[in-house]
């Protein structure tokens, strides 16, 4: 250190380098800091950008949806209308009958007990047997017209066999028909 003491000079760069190099670290280090700030708030703008956008589609959803509430209300009433109340069940029976005879067939149908009754928007199911007598063309087309014909009934039909007697087919089925509760 004597050296620096005897050049002033010396010393002078030296005090100004280390100011200087000082000067660089700390200008490097409040750089790291800064940029590590500058990317956190980048990155919280791009999150929120993004959340906004979910926003923004929510929102448009619930007006989507919201608009078309009147339009499912008149699907909900015209889906009503193919599924009828309980009691009106009773007239399955006679309904067969004319469908029978219009195709030439003899029926004989019951209903099993144990229904399950309607709740809430879940349809009540009361199951049956259908006994079916006649030629194969009859049988099919009375299948036919009860499965997708069905005027004011809606019924499934679970299973079914069919056998060949000679001259007529004897078809059983069960099945269930579809009611809802009284309004």
């Amino acid at each position: 250190m004597e050296w620096m003491a005897k050049d002033p000079l010396q010393k002078q760069i030296w005090v100004t380098s280390g100011v200087i190099g000082a000067s660089i670290i700390a200008a490097s280090v409040g750089f790291y800091f800064l940029s590590n700030a500058i990317n956190a708030q980048a990155q919280k703008i791009l999150t929120d950008k993004a959340i906004g956008a979910e926003q923004a589609a929510a929102v448009g959803v619930l007006a989507k949806l919201k608009s078309d509430a009147t339009l499912a209300t008149q699907y909900a009433n015209a889906m009503n209308t193919l599924v009828p109340i309980h009691d009106n069940l009773i007239g399955v029976p006679q309904w067969l009958n004319t469908v029978a005879a219009s195709h030439g067939v003899t029926i004989s149908f019951s209903f099993q007990g144990g229904n399950a009754p309607a709740s809430g928007a879940k349809p009540g199911t009361d199951p049956f047997t259908l006994t079916v007598d006649g030629t194969s063309d009859g049988i099919a087309a009375f299948m036919g017209d009860i499965e997708s014909q069905a005027p004011e009934f809606l019924l499934n039909v679970t299973s079914f066999d069919l056998t060949n007697n000679g001259s007529p087919y004897h078809l059983s089925v069960q099945g269930v028909f579809f009611s809802r509760a009284s309004s």
